[in-house]
């Protein structure tokens, strides 16, 4: 069983660990998108959805991978051949790889069940022999964070309201990021320090409504 799924920050990935399949996010450009629906209609450049194959097994995500490569005419696309290479020698099972894990970005609280899923990952990968270094913090987290929804609130949040026009009610964090992103921008400096004084410093919705607001096509693209 194979699919193609849409992916930005997990779409793909996470329905694929819930399901108990395999899921890929390639890097942007690399991959064919032609027919398939934006996961943000019209969303902007710098907030780019990618397509990524699903399988059922490993073997058959790369057979998806390496038959999708190359099968679309895009000029946006890298037109890169799959590198067997490199690929065969990842697998092979002397390769030592170093991988860089965090349980906390210092913004966005993590679950317990979720920092058990990775400290178990790394104890599996340091059992096969390859190396794993914690990272202490992720320096840029926090303007990346900002810089996203910048982008994606750029429209003053009518993309999120239309895609929640359903009438399906949103998850509270959905719910508190909608009214973040959309809140008028002559009440963002007034209602950013409340919201900071009321949950802290580390206030991620407070940093979302400081960092969005409404732009014009010349203040997007500067």
């Amino acid at each position: 069983i194979m699919g193609i799924g849409g992916d930005i920050g997990g779409s793909l990935r996470h329905p694929a660990v819930f399901c108990g399949i395999y899921g890929f996010r390639p890097t942007a450009g690399r991959y064919p998108y032609s027919g398939a629906q934006r996961v943000f209609p019209g969303a902007p450049d710098g907030v780019p959805s990618v397509a990524g194959p699903m399988a059922s097994s490993m073997s058959n995500l790369v057979d998806l991978f390496k038959c999708s490569l190359g099968a679309d005419n895009d000029s946006t696309l890298t037109n890169q051949a799959f590198d067997r290479e490199s690929f065969e020698n990842w697998r092979n099972p002397k390769t030592k790889i170093r991988f860089g894990f965090t349980v906390h970005d210092e913004h966005v609280g993590v679950s317990p069940a979720n920092k058990r899923a990775v400290l178990d990952t790394v104890q599996a990968l340091r059992d096969a022999g390859h190396e794993c270094v914690e990272l202490p913090s992720l320096p840029y987290a926090g303007e990346a964070l900002k810089c996203f929804f910048n982008l994606v609130g750029a429209d003053g949040g009518d993309n999120f309201i239309n895609l929640l026009s359903t009438g399906e009610r949103p998850i509270p964090f959905l719910k508190n990021l909608l009214l973040s992103v959309s809140v008028p921008t002559f009440l963002k400096p007034l209602l950013a320090p409340i919201v900071r004084r009321k949950f802290g410093n580390s206030s991620f919705f407070a940093d979302v409504i400081s960092s969005t607001r409404r732009l014009s096509i010349g203040d997007f693209y500067i």
